[in-house]
Parts: C-alpha cells; sequence; structure tokens
C-alpha cells in the first residue's frame, strides 16, 4: 500500500514538473520512462527516443514507420531499459527466458528489433531488418548463438556458412522450437519460410520432438519446407514414431524415405526389422520403392528374421518385391532352416518362389534327407516334386535311400525308389540299401528293394554280400529270399569267410543245410586252413559235421595246426564222428605224414 502511494506521489510531483515545463516533450518522456512496470497508461511514441520508438513500432507491426525511424538514424540493434518499451514490446526476460523471470524481471534491457519481430513471427519485418545489416547475434539470441556446437549436430556444409547466416539459423530455429511446442502450425509455417535451415536447430530437436508428440501437421512441414532435411541428425531416429504409431503415418513415412535416398551412409537394415516387426507390409513396399536391399551381400537376410518370427504373410511380401530365397546364413540356407524348424508353409513359399531344392553345402546331409530324418513325408513330396536329388550322398556317404532304410520308412523307400532313386549305391562303408535293410531282417524292406533291381551280390567294405549278412542274423527265410536271387554261394569275406563258414560257426544246422542244398562247397578253407567241417568238429557240433561228411566234405584236409578233420574229432571227444571219418577213410596228420604243403592256405574267392 506504500508503495502505491509513492507511486501515486511521484506520479502528482511530475504533472506539476511538465506544467512548470516549457518543453513538453521532455516532460511525457520523464513520466513515462518512470511509470514503473506494473502501472497501466498509455504514453505517445514522441515521449521516447528514436530507438525506443523503432522498437515500439516493430512491436506493433508497423513496418512502414520502422522504415521511416531506419532513415532518421535510430540504431537497429539497440536495446531499450525503459520499463514501459520493455512491457510494450512483449519480448522481455520472462517471456523469452522463463528462467530469468521474477520480481526484478524488468531490470533487464528489452529484446533488439530483431529480437521483436522475430517473437512476433512477423517474418516480413525480420527479412526487412536482416536485409538492413541487423545482427540477430545482438540481443536475446548472443549466448545461445555463441553456444551452439555446429559440428555434429548441423549438416557439415553449414559449418562453412557466415557467421551471420548461423546467428539467423539459430535464433529462428529457437523460436521455431516454441511455436511447435505450443503447436502454432501457422508460426512454424512462416519460420520456415523465413529461414528453412532453421530445422536443424539443436541437432534436430524440432522435428524429433514434434513426433514424439504426434504433431503430425508440424512434422509434415518441417519435412515439405526444411531444407537439406536428409542432413538432419540422428535421422534413423525420426523413423521409430512414424513406425510406432497406429496406423503407420505413411505419408510421413514416405517423404522421410524420400530424403533418406540422398544419404550415402542410410542403412535401411534395422528399419526393415522394424517393419517385419510390425507385420506392415505396405510399409515394407514403400521401404523398397525407396532403395532398401532385401538381399544385403554382409549379415543375414531379412528373410531369416521373417522366417524366425513365422511371419508368412510378409516373407511372400517380401519375395514378391525380389526377396532371394535362396539365401544363406553361415551354411544353411532359408529352406534348410524351414524344413529343421518343421514349417510346412514357409517350405512350399520358399520352394514356389524359387528356392533350390539342394543348395549346396560343404558337408552333411541335404534338404531331402533333413526332412527324411523329421519323418515328414509332406516335406519330402514337396522337395522330390521340386526337383531335389535323390541320389546326393550326405553324412557317411549315405544316399536318401539308405536313409530310408536306416529309418525303416517303407513308405519313403517306396516314394524314392519311384521317383527313380540308385537302387545299389553304397555309402562309406560300401553298405548298399540292401546290406542295411538284410541286417534289419525287414522282408518288405528286402522285397521292395529286390523288386527295384537290389544287387545281391555287391560286397561291402568287409567284402560281404547281403548273404553272409543274413546267414550270420540265423533267418532262414531271409537266406532263402537272397538265394532265389542268384547269391554267390561261395565268396568269402576279408576274413576267408563263405556264408557256409558262417552258418556253421553260427551252429545253425537248418541254414548249413539250406545253403549245402543250394550248392555251397563244402571244402573252401577259411581262416587258419579250417574248412567248415574242422569248423563245426571244433565246436563239438556233431549233427552239422555229419551233413557235411554226408554232403562230402573233404576228411583228409590238414590245417594250420596240423590237424585233419579225424584229429580234432578225437581230440573234441566225438567218438561217433570219428568212427564215420574212419570208415570212409579219414586219416589222422601222422598217417597222413603231413608236411608244411599241406598247411598252405587256398585262397578262396
Amino acid at each position: 500500500m506504500i508503495k502505491r502511494y509513492i507511486s501515486i506521489l511521484s506520479f502528482i510531483v511530475l504533472l506539476l514538473l511538465m506544467a512548470m515545463s516549457p518543453n513538453d516533450d521532455l516532460s511525457a518522456a520523464a513520466l513515462c520512462g518512470s511509470l514503473n512496470a506494473d502501472d497501466e497508461g498509455e504514453c505517445p511514441d514522441s515521449a521516447f527516443s528514436i530507438d525506443d520508438q523503432l522498437l515500439l513500432a516493430v512491436s506493433r507491426g508497423g513496418l512502414a514507420t520502422a522504415k521511416g525511424l531506419l532513415k532518421q538514424g535510430a540504431d537497429i540493434n539497440y536495446r531499450s531499459s525503459t520499463p514501459h518499451v520493455v512491457i510494450k514490446t512483449r519480448v522481455r526476460a520472462d517471456k523469452t527466458f522463463p528462467f530469468l523471470a521474477g520480481k526484478n524481471r524488468y531490470q533487464f534491457a528489452s529484446g533488439t528489433a530483431f529480437d521483436i519481430a522475430l517473437a512476433r513471427y512477423d517474418t516480413k519485418t525480420v527479412k526487412w531488418l536482416l536485409s538492413q545489416a541487423a545482427n540477430p547475434a545482438a540481443g536475446y539470441f548472443a549466448n545461445i548463438i555463441n553456444n551452439t556446437h555446429f559440428a555434429g549436430l548441423y549438416p557439415d556444409s553449414y559449418l562453412n556458412l557466415p557467421y551471420e547466416q548461423r546467428a539467423k539459423i539459430t535464433a529462428v530455429g529457437f523460436v521455431m522450437e516454441m511455436a511447435a511446442r505450443e503447436n502454432d502450425v501457422l508460426a512454424v509455417q512462416k519460420l520456415l519460410a523465413l529461414e528453412p535451415r532453421s530445422i536443424h536447430y539443436r541437432g534436430n530437436v524440432i522435428l524429433s520432438k514434434a513426433l514424439q508428440l504426434g504433431k503430425w501437421d508440424i512434422a509434415n512441414l518441417i519435412i515439405d519446407q526444411g531444407s537439406d532435411v536428409h542432413g538432419l541428425h540422428n535421422y534413423a531416429g525420426l523413423f521409430d514414431t512414424v513406425m510406432r504409431s497406429d496406423p503407420t503415418q505413411y505419408q510421413l513415412l514416405q517423404k522421410l524415405l524420400h530424403h533418406a535416398s540422398h544419404r550415402k551412409d542410410f542403412s535401411y537394415s534395422a528399419l526393415i526389422d522394424k517393419v517385419i516387426r510390425k507385420e506392415d507390409s505396405q510399409a515394407m513396399q514403400m521401404l523398397v520403392s525407396a532403395g532398401a536391399n532385401l538381399n544385403p551381400e554382409k549379415g543375414m537376410s531379412p528373410l531369416f528374421t521373417v522366417l524366425n518370427s513365422d511371419n508368412v504373410a510378409m516373407a511372400r511380401v517380401m519375395l514378391q518385391l525380389g526377396a532371394d530365397p535362396n539365401k544363406t546364413h553361415g551354411a544353411e540356407s532359408l529352406l534348410h532352416r524351414a524344413i529343421r524348424y518343421e514349417k510346412p508353409d514357409f517350405v512350399r513359399l520358399f520352394l514356389d518362389h524359387g528356392a533350390a531344392s539342394d543348395e549346396p553345402k560343404k558337408r552333411g546331409d541335404s534338404n531331402l534327407q533333413l526332412a527324411m530324418a523329421k519323418e515328414d513325408l509332406q516335406f519330402t513330396t514337396l522337395l522330390i516334386g521340386a526337383g531335389a536329388d535323390i541320389n546326393r550322398a550326405g553324412t557317411y556317404g549315405r544316399t536318401p535311400l539308405i536313409q530310408a532304410v536306416e529309418q525303416v520308412k517303407p513308405e519313403l523307400v517306396s516314394l524314392l525308389l519311384r521317383s527313380g532313386a540308385k537302387v545299389n549305391t553304397s555309402n562309406d562303408h560300401k553298405d548298399t540299401a540292401l546290406h542295411i535293410a538284410t541286417r534289419k531282417a525287414d522282408l518288405n524292406l528286402m522285397d521292395l528293394l529286390l523288386n527295384a533291381g537290389a544287387d545281391v551280390n555287391i560286397r561291402n567294405q568287409q567284402k560281404q554280400t547281403v548273404l553272409h549278412i543274413a546267414v550270420g542274423h540265423k533267418n532262414d527265410v531271409l537266406v532263402g529270399k537272397i538265394l532265389q536271387r542268384g547269391a554267390k554261394l561261395d565268396w568269402a569275406d576279408i576274413s576267408q569267410q563263405t556264408p557256409l563258414h558262417f552258418a556253421v560257426l553260427g551252429q545253425n544246422l537248418p541254414i548249413t543245410r539250406q545253403l549245402l542244398n543250394a550248392g555251397a562247397n563244402p571244402n573252401t578253407r577259411g581262416r587258419f586252413g579250417s574248412t567248415p567241417l574242422l569248423d563245426a568238429l571244433n565246436w563239438r557240433r556233431a549233427k552239422i559235421a555229419r551233413l557235411l561228411i554226408d554232403k562230402g566234405a573233404s576228411l583228409n584236409v590238414v590245417s594250420n595246426a596240423r590237424e585233419t578233420p579225424l584229429d580234432v574229432a578225437n581230440k573234441r571227444g566225438l567218438r561217433g564222428v570219428a568212427a564215420l571219418i574212419e570208415r570212409k577213410g579219414g586219416l589222422t596228420a601222422n598217417e597222413m605224414g603231413a608236411n608244411p604243403e599241406h598247411y598252405r592256405i587256398r585262397k578262396v574267392q
């Protein structure tokens, strides 16, 4: 209250002074200049200096008046400390710099004419002031301008701009940020027309904030009217909000992509991943149209990302846009991974778009063999229909047919044979599919293979035929089936054992009889010069020995141990067999006068 009385008293005193003064202008100036900032009242412009009048004219948008005052010598970069002028210009500490607001806010000078016009978005006046050499850094923007680090936050070419231009960019950018914050689209539009390069203010803060706050109109304005949009700082980050919005802001995305094509260092990979995660097919089409490469030379193809996320629709779009279905990651193709993860829709899709059913691989099983390992007839059928090599050897040299037999899958064996699989191809151990089927004692598989032309006389790494294996399994049905196909009876394996030796050593009377009845030679020599009869006697198998004697087994052969069948029969206590041998003329080694020639092992076929 006391302060108010003092103000009123001061005003009365000034009125008296004016009444006594012959100079009306001086009296008015004294009165208006002494008014407290909180007092209301009108003072004529003539009550102030020509410099103050310039500021007042600009604050009212009086461009013509301002031009006249400048011609009269007004200082274009003047800042007033007159409280009344500070109030009227509306550009003061608590307006432009809120952190300076407080009780003593009016102690700060006003802005320059440039500051005032810019704060009012009066771009016409700003242009005129700049044309008259107004200094953007003479007022409030000095600290901002001088503390701006252009390197890294602005395009590199801006470092070479004259100081005045950089000052203008910074000042306009500062005001534009406030206008954008207030969502004043018209003001932003005016400021962009004044200085389109100001979009780079503080490293692209204006557009980034506009996008983050969903101010799409302002964002569109900045992109449409700004300069060097492609050079904006953190350009890739601008896509985050655009892609996060639902639905996607396709118009903004299109504009950003257009400018991205002018950036030498722009990478679409992260953006492609965002589009895939959002499952946005339209955005993917826009990316590819803008130059995104779906088939990078380095790194993983984005199709792998789509495959991992089970997005078949997106994969189809990408393939239609040119994504290569034969891309690999490491040593694995897309098709191989789709099979491994059991994704039939992707398998069909990749094959339909030209994926190689059998891509080159350094080692390991083919796509077809992987599908078979999954025991999936659907995958196998798809791959065979797409031209997969059904005779390609994989791990351990096994072919798809051998693998199907190992898995005991007659339906796969039948499919492969119908499709042209080679029935007699062998693996790294020289085993054919028939060798393996015989080991598994699977008559169904054997019939399929034999009817397809499987050769019963192919030898494996141990020089064994399938007859050796069948006899070793003591399966007379298998033996009979193989004998019907013309199996060689007297071929010996790597240890000089014929199938008959196997039968005798296996102590199997029925199969021994089966082989002898089929014409097997009872006198072939095996290991240590032993014949089937000597083997039977050593194992005390009297019935087998009698059968061999009945079938013409030689009684006077000598083993490497200098023993004849009679010697062995006596040694093993087979008296009845020994008597039979003696009746048939069998001798002991001593009686024969055996010499080293008798011990020589004769090689058999």
